[in-house]
């Protein structure tokens, strides 16, 4: 009886980690899941140590936009939420669906991602996979170009910065059932640095991404960063796609939240 109690409540933990997989990035659900696989304890504080690709991409224009919305009222916060969808959605569909992207953050506009590094052979794909991300989702905002309203167009963009190397990432939390997860580590440092030094369409890159890169049009900005143009997106094969679960529970994972969240547009356009 108590035997079947326990996989009862793991059942029901697993089920409820991939329900919240629209809403947390794949490197927290995959963790717990193989916690919950284990019988490991999930409530306390867990760190793993990994090599990634990290991205943080920032928007460019985007507070001077919300503040003139603002000013319209109920019109202006439906404008936004329309602005959000939009934007952010195609952005959001474009980085997790055809790359791969695991979304860890959002800070303000701004977004976090990072990629997974298993094997070393792994890397150099999985860098150019990072940068063609980058430099398309760049391109998208700049055909995009901005927003109008009124008799104005108030121009939004992006600016990227891109990095690698070995990261931590802590699992904290575990009061009143909330959890947070971080990721620290000397390349978010220099990931911090090269977006600093981008402007609007930009992609900088750091130096631990750059000798990955094969036929890259860049332009040196100093002796840490690089401006990076275009590159050849040959890849060789991944052989995996993350390091906590095996190629197929990973695709399983994503196509469960590929599946709710064209299963959430649907209610929404029906709404």
């Amino acid at each position: 009886s108590n035997q079947m109690d326990v996989l009862e409540d793991h059942d029901k933990e697993r089920a409820f980690m991939s329900a919240l997989l629209s809403y947390v990035p794949v490197t927290v659900a995959e963790f717990f899941l193989e916690r919950v696989e284990q019988n490991l304890p999930s409530d306390d504080l867990l760190t793993e140590q990994l090599d990634a690709i990290l991205m943080f991409a920032d928007m460019s224009g985007f507070t001077r936009l919300t503040e003139t919305l603002q000013k319209k009222g109920q019109e202006g916060a439906e404008l936004l939420k329309t602005l959000l969808n939009q934007v952010f959605g195609g952005l959001i569909s474009k980085i997790v669906n055809k790359y791969n992207g695991d979304i860890v953050k959002f800070a303000g506009d701004a977004i976090l991602v990072m990629w997974r590094v298993e094997n070393k052979f792994d890397f150099r794909d999985l860098s150019i996979n990072a940068c063609a991300c980058a430099l398309e989702i760049v391109d998208d905002m700049r055909k995009f170009g901005g927003y109008r309203i009124d008799d104005k167009v108030l121009p939004l963009g992006l600016h990227i910065g891109l990095s690698s190397g070995e990261v931590q990432a802590l699992h904290v939390g575990g009061l009143r059932n909330r959890r947070e997860v971080i990721v620290v580590g000397e390349p978010l440092v220099h990931m911090g640095y090269a977006e600093k030094l981008s402007k609007t369409g930009d992609v900088v890159i750091s130096p631990s991404l750059l000798k990955c890169l094969s036929d890259a049009k860049v332009v040196k900005l100093n002796h840490r960063t690089t401006r990076l143009s275009s590159i050849s997106r040959e890849l060789s094969g991944l052989s995996r796609l993350s390091s906590k679960s095996d190629k197929h529970k990973l695709q399983q994972l994503q196509q469960q939240k590929i599946s709710q969240q064209q299963f959430q547009q649907t209610q929404q356009q029906q709404q």
